[in-house]
């Protein structure tokens, strides 16, 4: 099984700024977070598919709120 916090804290290594500033839970909004864009989009994506070999889209991306939602998406498809 993919584990919540280590997925949140890969997600969160991708999306880190510069300053590293930037600290995630399973509830945290990424779609809201200040440096998010469609590439970013894009890297998790790819960072999804390499470490759990599941592959989302965009439209994935979008029915999920939060971090958590995301990681229950992987851990589905992941399973099929």
């Amino acid at each position: 099984m993919i584990n919540l916090k280590d997925f949140v804290q890969q997600i969160e290594e991708e999306c880190q700024t510069e300053d590293n500033t930037l600290s995630f839970t399973p509830k945290t909004a990424y779609k809201d977070i200040e440096n998010w864009s469609s590439l970013l989009a894009l890297i998790v994506i790819v960072k999804i598919t390499d470490c759990y070999n599941v592959i989302l889209d965009e439209d994935d991306l979008r029915q999920c709120d939060t971090l958590k939602d995301l990681h229950a998406l992987v851990v589905e498809r992941s399973e099929e």
